[in-house]
């Protein structure tokens, strides 16, 4: 029995250092834009701000692979009627996901990719007193790598960001407490990026 697991473990450590051979990280620079939701105070936005992020991609087989990305952004939230007449403050949005990839035409100089996934929602506001919020979302986007050498490429992409889960910010608003909620249509953001992508 202890052979069999002992044997076991071996042969996930050595697929995962197959995989991590192959594997490709790409640190991101890009743009998010903003999102405009329904909100007990009238329509808030956020308003579009630069993102950075890291994508590690792992291969399963010829033209499927596992993705797992970390996207920041941090931009001005608005409110109209909140914090004294009209809230503007500063709100930091991670997503954490991992999916699926699909790229075709690895042998290429220009390989395109589709790629579909879902994790976690984080939304940080900067003012003191407000709670931190978490929800689930999906991400869908697609792009190309262009490869430059054996080891490094470029990649541009874009990635539409769907959370779907009923959030809330709350927090001591001046004297009082106050309560934002979202409408539970959800949180839409849209992202182009890219970045250098270096192949282990």
């Amino acid at each position: 029995m202890c052979r069999r697991v002992l044997l076991s473990i071996l042969s996930i450590l050595a697929a995962a250092s197959a995989a991590l051979a192959d594997a490709e990280l790409t640190p991101t620079l890009g743009v998010r834009f903003g999102s405009s939701v329904e909100s007990d105070f009238g329509d808030a936005t956020l308003d579009a701000s630069p993102s950075f992020g890291l994508t590690l991609d792992l291969p399963l087989v010829p033209e499927k692979w596992i993705a797992v990305l970390w996207s920041h952004q941090r931009g001005d939230f608005r409110i109209p009627g909140l914090l004294d007449g009209g809230g503007d403050f500063e709100l930091g949005i991670d997503y954490i996901h991992a999916g699926g990839v699909y790229r075709p035409g690895l042998d290429k100089k220009a390989q395109p990719f589709v790629m579909v996934t879902g994790g976690l929602t984080w939304v940080r506001p900067d003012p003191s007193g407000f709670d931190d919020a978490f929800g689930l979302s999906l991400m869908a986007g697609g792009g190309a790598k262009f490869v430059l050498s054996p080891r490094i490429g470029l990649r541009v992409e874009g990635r539409g960001f769907l959370t779907f889960t009923d959030m809330s910010l709350s927090g001591t608003c001046g004297e009082a407490g106050c309560t934002v909620r979202f409408s539970s249509g959800g949180i839409f953001q849209f992202e182009v990026l890219g970045g250098v992508t270096f192949s282990f």
